[in-house]
């Protein structure tokens, strides 16, 4: 795989060509300590892929990343691109896959909240697929109306974002704006914080 780590075609880069600050994939994924060898479940891939290639480049050979989308024909632009044999992209209409449980290292959501109807739910079952003390990379876009899509009213705010995860039992260890339009949420699955109503939504 080419590049050094630096995969910033498709979403990202267009996004920053109209003057929408973006943040480095490599160097979040990097911060949130994903390494070597870990296997890395992608909840909803975008529109080219970036985190889950980056995470591929991060992991190596030695290590597995499942990315998950739910539009056919973007999922189908991210298989044109020369992937990594561990590399695997699954399509599931609600990100979640049923028939696995406890699999994965480490989990990925970036700028999914808008498209899930129910957050609390989703989180539940994101946590069910990870394997206890797996880390977490959150990235959203803040609750502003900034000129950029989707629009405020479908936005999760930082604040709630980081209330759920440890409602579904995720220990929320850095959070951060990182710029004018996105946060960042780092986290992991942890046995001492109590899952509550995991299935009713806020």
């Amino acid at each position: 795989m080419a590049g050094k780590g630096r995969h910033k075609t498709g979403m990202a880069s267009h996004m920053r060509n109209k003057g929408r600050p973006m943040p480095d994939p490599y160097e979040l994924l990097k911060r949130a300590r994903l390494g070597p060898g870990l296997t890395v479940v992608d909840f909803g891939c975008g529109l080219d892929g970036e985190y889950a290639m980056n995470a591929a480049e991060i992991v190596g050979e030695s290590g597995r990343v499942l990315a998950v989308g739910n539009d056919s024909s973007r999922l189908a632009n991210i298989r044109k691109k020369s992937l990594p044999d561990w590399l695997e992209i699954v399509e599931q209409k609600d990100f979640i896959l049923s028939e696995r449980s406890g699999e994965f290292d480490f989990g990925i959501l970036c700028y999914t909240f808008f498209s899930i109807k129910r957050v609390a739910k989703f989180l539940g079952e994101v946590n069910r697929l990870l394997k206890m003390n797996a880390g977490l990379l959150l990235v959203d876009w803040r609750k502003v109306e900034d000129g950029f899509p989707p629009p405020k009213k479908m936005r999760l705010a930082r604040g709630d974002a980081h209330a759920l995860l440890e409602r579904a039992g995720f220990d929320v260890h850095d959070a951060e704006f990182l710029d004018s339009s996105n946060y960042i949420l780092l986290a992991s699955k942890d046995e001492n914080v109590e899952r509550v109503n995991l299935y009713v939504d806020r």
